[in-house]
């Protein structure tokens, strides 16, 4: 059990091949009882064959999320439909900020994966999407969450939203 803020910032993650579970950094299960901000900043995420970072928490997490200042290349090799350099697949309750990330190749941007329950406000603003196959935005998600995707920048030719709610 965490009480405290969580932070992973600066570092850089290359290769990593483990299947679809082949995630650079994977928040699961404890969200439910931390107290704080959970940061995910300035790193560097390369070649994964999973997503590049995933929240995968247990029901009705309360911690908020914040992912920003990231560069993701090349994430998501294996196609994963409802995955993405970014996937969220929990109940969270928490709010989850997106912001000023950078995603360059790879399948999908951001993911709300298939049947994941969010019903936190998701803000994914001033990111900057470059991916090659895919969607910029996947939306799966089934738990009613606000979305604000406004101010992102679409670099790609493939569409920008796609999936059940977006």
């Amino acid at each position: 059990t965490m009480l405290g803020d969580l932070e992973i910032s600066e570092n850089r993650f290359d290769d990593i091949a483990a299947g679809a579970a082949g995630s650079a950094i994977k928040l699961s299960g404890g969200l439910s009882s931390m107290a704080g901000t959970n940061i995910i900043a300035a790193n560097d995420i390369a070649t994964t064959e999973g997503a590049g970072v995933e929240i995968a928490a247990t029901t009705g997490a309360t911690g908020a999320v914040v992912i920003r200042d990231n560069v993701l290349t090349d994430t998501n090799q294996l196609q994963t439909s409802d995955s993405g350099a970014i996937q969220l697949d929990p109940a969270l309750a928490g709010d989850v900020a997106i912001t000023c990330n950078q995603f360059v190749g790879g399948f999908n941007g951001v993911a709300f994966a298939d049947g994941a329950s969010v019903s936190a406000v998701s803000t994914i603003q001033r990111n900057s999407f470059a991916v090659t196959g895919g969607v910029d935005l996947y939306g799966g998600d089934t738990g009613g969450v606000t979305q604000d995707a406004r101010y992102n920048y679409s670099g790609g030719a493939i569409p920008s939203v796609g999936g059940a709610d977006i």
